[in-house]
Order: C-alpha cells, then structure tokens, then sequence
C-alpha cells in the first residue's frame, strides 16, 4: 500500500512537472531570434530520467492491475478495458521515449514531433494512473 501510494505521489508530480515545462519552455527556452537558448534544454535532459522512471513504474502498476482483471470472472468490462488501455498506451508511450531519448542523450538526432507526441500523451496517463493507485490505497 504504501508503495503504490509512494509511485502515486511520484507520478502526479512528474505529470505536473511535464505539463508546467511544456507550457514554459517557449517562454525561456528560445533567444528573440527563434535560436535555442544556450543551457534551456538542460531541464528537459534531467526531466526525462524522471519520466524513464514514471514509464516504469507506470508499466508495473499497470500490468499488475490489467493481470488481476484478467484473472477475475466479472461480467463488468469496464475496468479491463480501462486496465488494458493504459497498459497498452504506457507500452505505446515507452516504445516511442526510449529510441527518442537514447537520441538526445547521445545527440544523436531525436525526433522533436515525437517529444510532443509524448509531452502530451505521458502527463494524461500519469495523472490517470495516479488517481487510480490514489483511489486504491485509500478505500
């Protein structure tokens, strides 16, 4: 209980994190003549080791719950497609960060649509699966 409840807390704050950088990063992260500016792409290096560890945690979390629904005999499909559609988004998700940030972090050619893809998509499934860990642990 209290793990799931630590792994909510963590994945509610990097979604918060993921989603105010996203948002603030236009404003400080380009000179006035549209070039980056020098040092602005440091905070999203040392977010994405942050995110790495959200994905996996997030895989765990969600596996471990699309398991146990798979196991059940209910008639209510609901929850099973709910488990099984963020299990499958997280694996969607990390199928898409991995290579991208293996990229940046050898300089090697990340994609930048694809980090939108994920800045977008990766707070949602966070926040989602925080709340569900959160409804968990505390009824």
């Amino acid at each position: 209980m209290r793990t799931e409840r630590a792994i909510s807390i963590y994945l509610a704050l990097v979604a918060l994190v993921t989603v105010a950088q996203s948002v603030m990063f236009p404003v400080y992260g380009y000179e006035s003549d549209g070039t980056a500016a020098g040092g602005a792409n440091t905070v999203w290096h040392v977010l994405n080791w942050f995110m790495a560890l959200g994905l996996a945690a997030m895989l765990f979390t969600t596996y471990r719950e699309k398991r146990r629904l798979d196991a059940e005999t209910a008639t209510d499909l609901r929850p099973w497609i709910g488990a099984n559609a963020k299990f499958y988004l997280a694996v969607l998700v990390t199928v898409a960060f991995a290579p991208n940030w293996v990229a940046a972090i050898f300089e090697q050619g990340e994609v930048g649509l694809v980090w939108y893809a994920i800045n977008t998509a990766l707070p949602i499934l966070f926040a989602l699966e925080a709340i569900r860990l959160r409804r968990a642990t505390s009824g």
